[in-house]
């Protein structure tokens, strides 16, 4: 977690500033630099949010729903690690030099938000070698259809009758009634 510096604090502040109404922060974790800025990855109950605040007033700032993640990847070495993200449009957060405690740390954190918000859990891959430990995390398409269903009375009909919370003839009668 992140010391009590003015700068730190300031990038916290930044941080706060971009969390939706009831959204939680969980988990900051940030990287090693000596020449620039530490870039960060803060992890809420909703999403991923990578800040690096650049000199001049200055800063790159992403957000990633987890709907909108289709994986994550960590990897360590005895001390240092890599921490990458991966969203369906193609985007790539990608942080370098991050100690070891702070990836599996936030990989456990973001795993669990992921979970607590997913009908089916993450698919998960772990390899841990003599020098070097993996992870991936492959999210459920399920996710990306969740959303989407629950916008549409028809699919979460449909939803609702395979699932057989209503019969045949209930189904039949929304239906009509939905359509009218």
């Amino acid at each position: 977690m992140m010391k009590d510096t003015a700068f730190e604090k300031d990038m916290l502040q930044e941080i706060k500033k971009n969390l939706e109404q009831g959204e939680q922060l969980i988990k900051i974790i940030e990287t090693f630099s000596l020449k620039n800025t530490p870039e960060l990855l803060a992890l809420t109950d909703r999403r991923i949010m990578y800040f690096d605040k650049k000199m001049f007033g200055r800063y790159e700032f992403y957000a990633i729903p987890y709907m909108k993640m289709s994986g994550a990847k960590a990897r360590v070495g005895k001390i240092w690690g890599e921490f990458i993200i991966e969203g369906e449009d193609e985007s790539i957060i990608r942080l370098e030099k991050v100690k070891k405690e702070g990836i599996v740390s936030a990989f456990e954190a973001m795993k669990e938000a992921i979970n607590a918000i997913a009908i089916e859990p993450l698919s998960i891959i772990h390899k841990k070698g003599l020098m070097v430990e993996e992870w991936r995390l492959s999210k459920p398409p399920e996710m990306i259809i969740r959303q989407k269903i629950e916008d549409d009375p028809f699919n979460i009909l449909k939803s609702r009758y395979a699932k057989g919370e209503i019969t045949e003839d209930e189904y039949i009668a929304m239906k009509e009634l939905l359509e009218s």
